[in-house]
């Protein structure tokens, strides 16, 4: 559907009308069409990547691409003086040429700017001048028109034209709708050189590149009359590889909407076409003057849509949320939301390492600590669901140097669901390191008397349940927990910055952990983390991983129907309106006339995962500073969502 909706819209621009109300009418469904989608899907206009609220980058990043755009621009000067068809072969070359060093600069550009700001926590983008040479750029044919006294207006009607029209018509419904929605159903899985490059971009620039094959030829199907031109989706494809990265780099697609409108006025701009350049140039001043008001209806039109979409976003409410508890020292790391699917906000704060002052980023990675006990419980049932073990099975069928009078008793199911009665150990009779097998960690500091019969109540383990559940899960398959964890999650969700944590192995862009002692802020050093409490609290990830984790609770991409169900079924009472699945928290509450269940756990004290499976919600926030604030900054998000 996507493709045909795609297709379909470039069969109607490309349908040959080139003035007056009929380029107006047509030019008005690149716009309104994908904003009707959204609105009529209750999607969120700020996930689709037209907000503000990144207002330095979207300037930085669409000012970096404007330089280069600039190139562009010389190489259709230069066709034109040279009298080369910019749509034939050797023309199409020459730009594709072009767009692949524009490509390859902007990346470079945009990787020294991370650089920057990642060794320098006071970076300033420098908005102001950027901001005033982009407009500057975009007002281009205007100025000289005013300079030589052409035809003012038509100029004005035809940049008008192509920056509402072209511009911000293409990218929301390319950039913005088409791209965002394959961002939010896939993740970002890729990185190259710290840009986001992801399944959305290559499919939107492959479907580009094809909705521009017929396009500046002879296209009128309704009259059987057709021109294909391959060289012309050769160059549009790679613009908007361009145009794609700078929406991925930016987070929003203003930057990329101010830009598509360069390539079509940016080469009248250079000094050997100054003397060609008047209204008359392009159409007839009657079609400059239907032209004129249409647009600048559809502007206002487009400008008010994005108020009302806009106005008192959640986006801004969520914000508000969060800032308010980092600036109480409740929260410091990244917080990411999603409605019914869609990242509608992901922001990082405070510092992954405040030794050196480097700031935390939305893709700085975080230990998730007692979180990690979700995957653990995921290996467990895949093997279980292989037959390599049974959950109502004794412990010690896996584990035969565990105690017999108690682990006889006590299934994997009760280690699954906190049921067994295994007490930990208090923190002070562990050493701080510890360096022996998981054999006799287990042996020595998990093997006490159980303190009720087993099944008998939960009892939440912070460490020992799933700690012995790490080493039946590595018997039961004859593979370390890492691989197992490589294997069968991160590699096949495409997880491609989560990672098995231990603490001799350096892990690029992982944040410090502290805590706070009174008022002092002192590093987190606990003995038995110094083991990675194996299965208990030993993944160090990122939020779009656990994003990616999230969406693919709601497929069967790792369990079967009948394991996922019985994955995520409420096994035990934990207390008042409230059950326990297997590693997972359930939680149930009335929101109008509707009765709501959120699956939840936090990790550590520092981070919670928070998903309200009935609307396809969720709420990520990972902490490197202990708090005890996670849970309640969820809920006060989670109120906010429909």
């Amino acid at each position: 559907m996507k493709l045909f909706s795609i297709w379909f819209d470039s069969i109607l621009e490309g349908i040959n009308v080139s003035s007056g109300w009929r380029t107006f009418i047509f030019g008005l469904q690149a716009i309104f069409i994908p904003v009707a989608i959204i609105w009529l899907l209750k999607r969120k206009w700020s996930a689709y990547g037209f907000s503000i609220h990144r207002f330095r980058p979207v300037i930085h990043y669409g000012f970096i691409g404007a330089l280069f755009m600039m190139l562009l621009g010389a190489g259709m000067g230069f066709l034109r003086s040279r009298g080369i068809n910019q749509n034939g072969m050797e023309g199409s070359l020459i730009l594709s040429a072009i767009a692949v060093i524009m490509i390859i600069l902007f990346v470079l550009a945009a990787r020294l700017s991370q650089k920057r700001e990642d060794r320098q926590k006071d970076f300033k983008f420098r908005i102001a001048y950027k901001l005033f040479i982009l407009v500057v750029l975009v007002s281009c044919p205007i100025i000289v028109a005013i300079v030589r006294g052409s035809n003012v207006t038509g100029i004005i009607a035809w940049d008008f034209y192509f920056l509402f029209m072209v511009g911000f018509g293409e990218e929301i419904k390319y950039r913005g709708y088409f791209q965002s929605r394959i961002n939010g159903e896939f993740g970002r899985p890729w990185q190259v050189f710290g840009i986001p490059f992801v399944p959305g971009l290559i499919v939107v620039s492959i479907l580009f590149g094809l909705s521009h094959i017929g396009q500046f030829g002879v296209f009128n199907p309704f009259l059987g009359q057709y021109t294909i031109n391959p060289w012309m989706g050769v160059q549009a494809f790679l613009g908007s590889l361009f145009f794609g990265l700078i929406r991925e780099k930016a987070d929003s697609l203003i930057a990329s909407g101010l830009l598509m409108v360069f390539p079509m006025h940016s080469d009248r701009c250079w000094k050997w076409h100054l003397n060609k350049l008047s209204g008359d140039r392009f159409m007839s001043k009657q079609s400059y003057d239907r032209i004129f008001p249409g647009t600048l209806l559809a502007a206002l039109l487009l400008i008010l849509s994005t108020a009302a979409l806009s106005a008192g976003t959640k986006w801004e409410k969520i914000d508000k949320i969060v800032k308010e508890y980092h600036d109480a020292r409740h929260l410091n790391g990244v917080v990411l939301v999603a409605e019914q699917g869609t990242i509608v906000y992901k922001k990082a704060y405070g510092y992954a390492d405040f030794g050196w002052g480097i700031k935390n980023r939305v893709d700085t990675k975080f230990r998730i600590y007692s979180v990690s006990k979700q995957f653990t419980a995921m290996i467990i049932m895949q093997l279980a669901q292989e037959g390599k073990i049974d959950l109502d099975e004794p412990i010690t069928k896996y584990l035969p140097y565990y105690r017999k009078d108690t682990g006889g008793e006590i299934t994997v199911h009760n280690m699954l669901t906190h049921s067994h009665g295994i007490p930990d150990p208090p923190m002070d009779s562990m050493p701080l390191i510890i360096t022996v097998s998981p054999e006799e960690v287990i042996k020595k500091y998990f093997s006490g008397d159980p303190m009720f019969e087993p099944g008998e109540k939960f009892s939440y383990s912070g460490v020992g349940g799933y700690t012995i559940l790490g080493a039946i899960a590595e018997k039961a398959s004859g593979k370390i927990l890492k691989e197992l964890l490589q294997e069968r999650i991160f590699d096949p969700l495409g997880m491609k910055n989560s990672h098995y944590y231990d603490v001799e192995t350096v892990i690029e862009r992982k944040a410090v952990d502290y805590r706070y002692e009174g008022k002092q802020l002192v590093h987190r050093l606990q003995p038995y983390y110094i083991i990675n409490a194996f299965g208990a609290s030993c993944i160090v990830t990122t939020v779009d991983d656990l994003f990616l984790w999230d969406r693919a609770l709601y497929t069967n991409k790792l369990l079967g129907s009948d394991y996922m169900k019985r994955y995520l079924k409420p096994h035990i009472k934990m207390g008042e309106n409230a059950s326990y699945a297997y590693a997972q928290c359930i939680s149930y509450y009335t929101k109008g006339q509707e009765r709501r269940t959120v699956y939840w756990h936090t990790g550590g004290t520092a981070s919670i995962i928070y998903r309200d499976v009935d609307k396809q919600h969720l709420i990520l926030i990972i902490n490197n500073i202990r708090n005890l604030k996670a849970r309640e900054i969820a809920t006060k998000i989670h109120s906010l969502l429909e």
